[in-house]
């Protein structure tokens, strides 16, 4: 019987194999292969990686059935579940025993990238941690013989992966012993390691494909066990001598005995309702639009359909292909009428444009060899049958939709070509262009002489370029004045406001649009007006257009786009100020659409909250997405108030398109596309050796096996992750919702639970930054103060049973107030009080552990030294630098803490200041004395970092050696310095990013990438350190400051040697 589904994650007991499936837990008898396996989990929830007890009485299993992955139990042969952890970022690992399971949770932790280890009692839901510092994996054998998995993730998914953050291994060979780490000289990346038989077996990659080897608890005599070539295996799991694997979305049989390997021949028997067909919504996925010139008629593009359709009347008419994927759709002209064309993915997922007549509704495939790579903007002529199309190979093309020509008329190379926008008569085609890293300029192409000028000399940059509706003056945004914006408190300069709107008249005779309505309006003959426009390009003076730069009134700061009605120039802004780096890593944009009046000198806003990548203009028409719906208004009179889908108010109901998907379909379409991206965009054309039309093929027999949304996700990372490369991933997409999502809330605090009073005892509050909203314990707000040692009896009037049930009580209710039934420790009286729990309390536990760092620095250094710590190398990075190093700059030496450092690009606006030496001191009377730079250290650095450093990360960590700024401390990191820019979306919204900007350092090339940066000074944190609470990485770094600090001093200035300006006596002839 031939497979159907995709299976995973194996487990066995005795003859019962576990397994997962369309996304539920399946059950089969070895015995009985004929018959199919049984299900034991159903509904929408994910529900994963089974484990099934010693005693093969029950099944742990991750859900997401609440919202976020929690453990259940049912019986081992499926029945009613029920909830034992109320964690976040959950790890299942195992059983210690029938009654205990071990789970990894950051609940507790100040980072999310390191998960600690629980002892969760299935019964009463008693959690206790195990002091092993962070856990991936963790097996027990006979005799205390136990192994620790420290990042032991999926080698599958970065295959060869041999960074910092390659899995580890750490063996306690009794119980009186240590752990140590074996296997350090094996370049791999180590994964699932278990006790068997007094061996520690383990996936490794280290002879090219991840198979399972053993060595016996010193790390010698290396065995493998298992001999897959093509596919990873994944996972295994072990019973009664024998392991069960999964490799390539199928699952096997080893009797370690015999050293027989078998794939097991498993039928399930499922409806597969994720992949079946079904209705989705236009609005939640719309992708595109375009309308005709006079506004009667939209053209939508949605979940890779199109469709054609009056605003407000009629019914949809789905356009082409139902199987194909269409984007970039656009109204275009042909044979003096007007038509539809965008760009169709084929069967081969290659692009091709195509055009409809707007009366058949046939499809036309245009310039069918053309090999147009990915294309990313089009912009149709307003008359005549030309479409302006740029690609992602930087090239810019003209393609007449009549005769089928394709002219490329430009390419950069250094970046795409963009802001496409036609004039008004279709005769010129203007355009960004960066003919080099230092000249970012605006184009004009002529159609009827085909050639291509350069308007004005950029000086940083020149965009967005429209023209007036005469067609003799050029709009464009640029970034030309540099105005300073200073800091209020710190010594800062920068120019976050660059942009301006500016005009650019382009004949000398051409009056400056700001005096054109100056005067009263003369009716001028229609002859006039024509010759007025004939053959601009003849008396455009190219010497002089530099003299005729016009900045316009629309405020400097947040412009991105420009278009022009009759006397209107309209712009797309945002409100430029500050972001808060806890909401958003890189910031958020909103946009609105304003204009601005040539004749009444007034700037309005149209629309607000616009989607600046699809609006678009015709005429005196605009359709754009506005407040999250399609909207087309007039130019020439003011937006409605009204909310109604109609002409009136301009709104569009998307709804009464329905769009069938066929999941399966979609899922091929979506690998093929998946795939040319890496084609396309890798940062290599040779795709660093590796066979990509191989590894294509490769997968597609697994492809057809894929029947959900979490399988094809598992399958794209699988593909892409044999590149090999940093950076290669997948988010987001169509998955199906389990449940409303029901978070815990949480109070940031440790607690115990007093059987005999039913109540939990305050062991510890968190200590955060009470002035930001959810970044404190709630416990000790005003009217609140409490304290370790009170007691909490209950929430919202309901009394706790057990161990669970403060989490039980506080689940989906997050961020809100509850009632806390209290004692305080001085007091008999029990007393209500209000609290707002918080989401998370990491963010709490975080500043917690710098300042405690901070703290012990200073306590261990007699005050000497400072510290910082930077979490990542974005916003949130950012801000925590400045933050602190603000103040620690004073101090005569510092120590610099990028240990789980999440990456970004602001490590060399970080370097650049770490840079700066003391050069001289400000004296003054009143007021001390002051560095010179202000914000530079009078004393040497060091700089702390661990595998968990990554990305821009890593770039720092690396480039903190190369500069000599000091000593770097701790563990090799990440390895991951191909950057990316993620942009790219699927049908379903995935998005995948492909690696794109490759690192080469001038000591190592290459290297860092899939490697890391060694530190000068290598320190582990053992097990034991962590059982201990000690830190042996920030311990070094103190000594090696101190140290430099003792053969360079801070400079000490001497100001006893003031000068003296006494009036000298005239000397006496």
């Amino acid at each position: 019987m031939t497979q159907i589904g995709h299976y995973g994650s194996p487990e066995l007991h005795k003859n019962h194999l576990y397994f997962f499936s369309d996304d539920d837990l399946w059950l089969q008898d070895l015995n009985n292969l004929q018959s199919p396996a049984t299900r034991l989990t159903s509904g929408n929830a994910v529900n994963g990686s089974p484990k099934v007890s010693m005693d093969g009485k029950n099944l742990a299993y991750l859900s997401n059935h609440t919202g976020s992955a929690d453990v259940y139990i049912m019986n081992s042969t499926g029945g009613l579940a029920r909830r034992v952890t109320h964690f976040q970022f959950t790890r299942l690992i195992g059983w210690k025993d029938n009654n205990t399971i071990y789970v990894g949770s950051s609940h507790e932790n100040f980072t999310n990238r390191e998960r600690l280890l629980y002892e969760v009692n299935i019964h009463t839901g008693l959690k206790s941690l195990v002091k092993l510092g962070p856990v991936s994996e963790f097996s027990n054998g006979e005799n205390g013989l136990c192994v620790i998995g420290k990042n032991t993730g999926d080698p599958a998914r970065w295959k060869r992966y041999r960074g910092g953050t390659a899995g580890t291994l750490w063996v306690k060979e009794n119980k009186k012993s240590l752990f140590k780490q074996i296997l350090k000289k094996l370049p791999t990346n180590l994964a699932c390691p278990k006790v068997i038989n007094e061996r520690i077996y383990f996936i490794s990659d280290h002879e090219g494909v991840g198979n399972i080897y053993s060595v016996n608890k010193k790390g010698g005599n290396l065995k493998r066990h298992t001999h897959e070539e093509d596919y990873y295996v994944r996972s295994f799991s072990y019973n009664d001598g024998r392991i069960v694997f999964s490799s390539g979305a199928k699952i096997s049989l080893l009797d370690l005995e015999n050293r027989n390997i078998e794939q097991l021949n498993i039928h399930i028997n499922s409806q597969f309702l994720q992949s079946v067909e079904r209705y989705v919504d236009a609005t939640d996925y719309l992708q595109d639009f375009d309308m005709t010139q006079d506004a009667q008629e939209v053209l939508i593009n949605a979940r890779g359909k199109l469709y054609y359709m009056a605003p407000w009347s009629g019914a949809p008419i789905r356009l082409g292909d139902e199987k194909a994927r269409y984007k970039l759709p656009k109204i275009c002209w042909h044979k003096d009428s007007e038509a539809a064309c965008a760009f169709k993915l084929d069967e081969e997922n290659e692009e091709h444009l195509v055009w409809f007549d707007l009366e058949q509704f046939k499809e036309k495939v245009i310039a069918k060899h053309q090999k147009w790579g990915k294309v990313f903007t089009t912009v149709s002529n307003p008359d005549d049958s030309l479409i302006a199309v740029a690609n992602n190979r930087n090239e810019l093309f003209i393609v007449n939709v009549e005769t089928e020509d394709v002219k490329r008329i430009d390419r950069s190379k250094t970046d795409h070509i963009a802001d496409l926008s036609w004039s008004k008569d279709g005769r010129y085609l203007t355009y960004f262009k960066s003919e080099s890293k230092t000249e970012s300029i605006v184009k004009i192409y002529d159609t009827k002489s085909e050639k291509t000028h350069k308007t004005v000399k950029n000086i940083l940059a020149d965009v967005a370029p429209c023209f007036n509706d005469e067609g003799d003056t050029l709009f464009f945004l640029s970034a030309r004045e540099f105005n300073p914006c200073g800091s209020e408190h710190l010594f800062q300069f920068g120019f976050p406001f660059l942009t301006k709107a500016y005009a650019l008249p382009l004949t000398e005779k051409t009056i400056s649009p700001m005096k054109k309505y100056l005067e009263f309006d003369v009716e001028n003959d229609e002859n006039d007006e024509e010759s007025d426009k004939k053959n601009i390009e003849e008396v455009i003076d190219w010497k002089t257009l530099e003299n005729r730069i016009e900045a316009l009134p629309l405020g400097q700061g947040g412009l991105i786009k420009l278009f022009s009605h009759k006397c209107k120039l309209y712009a797309l802004k945002e409100k430029v100020g500050p972001t808060d780096p806890k909401n958003h890593r890189w910031g958020e944009s909103k946009y609105n659409l304003i204009s601005y009046c040539f004749k009444s000198g007034k700037v309005k806003t149209v629309l607000k909250s616009v989607n600046p990548t699809t609006i678009k203009h015709k005429g005196k028409y605009v359709i754009a997405e506005t407040e999250e719906e399609l909207r087309i208004i007039s130019l020439e009179s003011k937006p409605t108030d009204g909310e109604d889908y109609k002409k009136k108010d301009g709104w569009i109901d998307l709804e009464r398109i329905k769009i069938r998907h066929n999941p399966i379909a979609e899922w091929k379409q979506m690998y093929r596309e998946a795939w040319i991206l890496q084609r396309e965009h890798f940062w290599t054309a040779s795709m660093s050796q590796i066979d990509w039309q191989h590894v294509y093929k490769k997968y597609l027999p697994i492809l057809d096996l894929v029947k959900t949304r979490r399988e094809f996700s598992d399958l794209i990372w699988e593909m892409q992750g044999e590149l090999g490369t940093s950076h290669a991933y997948e988010m987001g997409g169509d998955f199906p919702v389990a449940t409303e999502s029901h978070p815990v809330g949480r109070l940031g605090a440790k607690f115990e639970f007093h059987t005999k009073t039913k109540s939990f005892e305050i062991k510890e509050i968190f200590k955060g930054d009470s002035w930001i909203p959810g970044y404190d314990s709630p416990l000790t707000k005003a009217c609140v103060s409490l304290k370790a040692g009170d007691h909490i009896y209950g929430i919202d009037g309901e009394s706790f049973l057990h161990e669970n049930s403060l989490d039980i009580l506080l689940e989906n209710k997050a961020s809100i107030n509850v009632d806390l039934l209290i004692r305080r420790s001085e007091s008999k009286k029990k007393e209500h009080v209000t609290v707002k729990s918080v989401p998370f309390s990491t963010g709490i536990l975080y500043r917690q552990w710098v300042n405690k760092n901070r703290e012990y620095v200073k306590k261990k250094s007699g005050g000497k030294l400072g510290y910082i710590h930077i979490p990542d190398m974005s916003l949130e990075g950012l801000s925590e630098f400045w933050k602190s190093y603000s103040t620690e700059h004073e101090c005569d030496g510092l120590v610099v803490d990028v240990r789980y450092n999440g990456g970004g690009s602001v490590s060399q606006l970080l370097l650049k200041e770490l840079q700066q030496k003391v050069l001289a001191f400000n004296n003054s009377r009143w007021f001390g004395d002051s560095h010179y730079p202000v914000h530079s250290v009078n004393g040497p650095l060091v700089c702390l970092t661990n595998e968990h450093a990554g990305s821009d990360g890593d770039i720092f960590s690396h480039c903190f050696k190369l500069l000599g700024l000091g000593k770097l401390v701790g563990k090799r990191t990440w390895g991951g310095v191909i950057g990316i820019w993620p942009r790219h979306l699927l049908n379903d919204f995935t998005m995948t990013s492909q690696p794109e900007f490759s690192f080469w350092f001038k000591d190592v090339g290459f290297k860092v990438e899939n490697y890391g940066t060694d530190p000068d000074i290598e320190v582990n944190i053992t097990p034991e350190d962590w059982a201990k609470s000690k830190d042996p990485q920030l311990d070094k770094a103190i000594e090696v400051v101190l140290k430099d600090l003792k053969k360079s001093p801070p400079l000490v200035p001497d100001f006893s040697k003031k000068p003296s300006l006494k009036l000298p006596k005239l000397p006496k002839l």
